[in-house]
């Protein structure tokens, strides 16, 4: 079909599908059924096409160029695929790699391989249109086509009118798999969203939209859990030092969303265990799985309320990682050639000096001159008597010790060092100080849940209170503080009398009982107690061992009992049976040790 050219040739509208472009273009042109148009754009029978992530691009562009919306694979990508929208979400290796099947690949396993179908967000489209853009659409075009933004995985409001989108069916469940479907005219009843979540879906519906048109390179890694952590402390759900509030967090998400009711992926992202949303293990967690969009895209919307804001975040941290990447490899030891280590070993010149030239630090260099046995010229003291005293009359003065270290040209340390041999007395605040501040930490529980997050906010106010106020304090947030926990010891004496009583009692029943199955171990442990905690502890329970070797029945038991039990049977019934009766009876092959096959007349 390369020398053939098409009658009508369209253009490809903003936002549109690829699968929707293809569609107009058969429809255009009259080139037959859905399944022969796409087998000879794609060079295949059996060839279908998704609308949200085609793939064999490259096969298209080779087989029917002039079937093409872009005349670049690059350009089909960005401007007809959904593929954009998962780009900000995974590493570039693994975007380079999604690109190569899109292009290369017939798209059997490529959604198993991004994971989506083990997500559980819904592996298919769902088709969706909404009834302002259809209108424009056919007013400017004259045509109805499919946008990719209402086709994004739980879009359900549209991102430009803000209004509730037509739901048709899913992909997956259409019965002509090759078909290119159009839009219905005249369109269905709208999908109903409830007013209490429409603000919600709208939010989650702008940040899809820009998610799916951004132009930056992919996000994710290292550096987005580091926007994502960097944020979660500035909120007091985190720890500086990276421990998340995995409780809070999860809280606070489903409050803001109102526990997702009314979404059509809700009950999925709402899925907790322990109070704790396990999708966002996913997120903040040191791992290299690729995490579904959905799950960024709600998690940016509580942080960040926007994708741009999301997106600055993660490049200020990408570009934080990179200088801290650049000050480790400067402070890396340096190679063994002849310049480097001239100026590491020449004597003349002073540590200063050398680090300028290695671009290192001074202390780098001071520490390896002194792992070489090298001289080292000591700095001329600056802490002169005369200094120290002006430094204390100072501070005596009640002067703030930044103004001392100015004035007596001191480091900061060294006049806290100073101030501390001095019996200065205490600055006590005065009753209104005390009474701003009490009004300062009662007002920061409005926006703190807990004393630590209030205690982030303002940290001065309370450490002034906890100084100088500290009855006060304490009773203030009497009713935020968490019971310490009884920490219990178990008795493991009496606990190993319970269960091996149990166990005795178990097995004296049961042996009474008939028919009856084994007494196994296994049922001895279940009958004692916990069989976990009885199995993981019985090196400490010396009555629980003993009454299991006393009271398991091994097999050879258990069959010597159900053949003496098959003979008592058979000599109540019938007083006279065959040697294969027993056996018969009992379910063995043959006789168990201690009987003999006879037969009895």
């Amino acid at each position: 079909m390369n020398d053939q050219t098409l009658p009508i040739t369209l253009s490809h509208l903003e936002d549109e599908a690829l699968y929707s472009y293809l569609g107009r273009a058969n429809l255009s042109n009259c080139m037959g059924t859905s399944k022969q148009f796409v087998a000879l754009a794609f060079g295949r029978l059996k060839a279908v096409i998704s609308a949200d992530l085609p793939s064999d691009l490259s096969v298209l562009l080779e087989t029917a160029p002039q079937l093409s919306p872009y005349p670049s694979l690059e350009q089909i990508i960005e401007l007809t695929t959904q593929y954009p929208y998962y780009r900000p979400f995974m590493s570039e290796a693994k975007w380079n790699e999604l690109v190569t099947r899109a292009t290369r690949g017939t798209g059997q396993s490529l959604k198993t391989w991004l994971g989506l179908p083990a997500h559980r967000f819904s592996a298919t489209t769902m088709f969706r249109s909404c009834v302002m853009c259809d209108r424009t659409a056919w007013d400017t075009e004259g045509t109805f086509y499919w946008h990719r933004a209402h086709l994004l995985p739980g879009v359900v409001v549209c991102s430009i009118h803000g209004t509730p989108l037509v739901k048709y069916f899913l992909q997956s469940s259409d019965t002509a798999r090759s078909a290119l479907r159009r839009i219905p005219s005249p369109p269905r009843m709208q999908i109903c969203v409830p007013a209490s979540a429409l603000e919600a879906l709208t939010h989650f519906a702008l940040t899809s939209h820009a998610a799916l048109n951004s132009s930056d390179l992919p996000l994710s890694g290292e550096t987005c859990r580091s926007a994502y952590l960097a944020k979660l402390a500035d909120l007091g759900l985190a720890t500086s030092g990276g421990r998340i509030h995995w409780g809070e967090l999860s809280q606070a998400i489903l409050e803001k969303h109102r526990n997702f009711e009314h979404w059509p992926l809700g009950e999925r992202i709402a899925q907790s265990s322990n109070g704790v949303l396990g999708w966002l293990f996913g997120l903040l967690r040191p791992r290299s799985r690729f995490s579904h969009p959905v799950t960024h895209i709600v998690l940016i919307n509580f942080l960040f309320e926007s994708f741009a804001s999301y997106a600055e975040a993660v490049k200020l941290a990408s570009k934080e990682s990179l200088e801290l990447d650049e000050i480790k490899r400067i402070a890396a030891p340096p190679t063994a050639d002849g310049l480097s280590e001239l100026v590491l070993t020449d004597d003349s010149l002073s540590c200063r000096t050398a680090a300028k030239k290695l671009g290192l630090s001074v202390t780098t260099v001071v520490k390896r001159r002194r792992i070489l046995g090298l001289r080292i010229a000591e700095r001329r003291k600056s802490l002169t008597p005369k200094r120290i005293s002006d430094a204390r009359g100072l501070l005596a003065a009640g002067t703030a010790p930044m103004k001392v270290s100015d004035a007596t040209r001191l480091s900061l340390s060294s006049v806290y060092r100073i101030r501390a041999t001095l019996a200065l007395p205490s600055k006590v605040p005065t009753p209104d100080q005390l009474t701003a501040h009490r009004a300062i930490w009662l007002a920061s529980a409005a926006h703190g849940r807990s004393v630590r997050e209030r205690r982030a906010l303002v940290a001065s106010s309370y450490a002034l209170l906890y100084r100088h106020d500290r009855a006060w304090l304490l009773e203030a947030n009497a009713d935020k503080a968490m019971a310490a926990k009884p920490r219990t010891r178990v008795n493991w004496e009496k606990r190993d009398e319970l269960y091996a009583g149990r166990i005795r009692t178990a097995s004296t029943n049961l042996r009474g009982t008939s028919p009856r199955g084994r007494i196994s171990r296994t049922f001895l442990m279940r009958a004692g107690g916990p069989e976990a905690s009885i199995r993981g502890n019985v090196y400490r329970l010396p009555l629980v061992r003993e009454a299991l070797d006393e009271s398991e029945e091994t097999v050879e038991q258990f069959q010597r009992f159900r053949y003496s039990r098959a003979i008592v049977k058979l000599r109540d019934l019938e007083g006279s049976y065959g040697a294969w009766k027993p056996l018969k009876l009992a379910g063995l092959r043959k006789a168990p040790g201690g009987f003999e096959e006879t037969t009895r007349c």
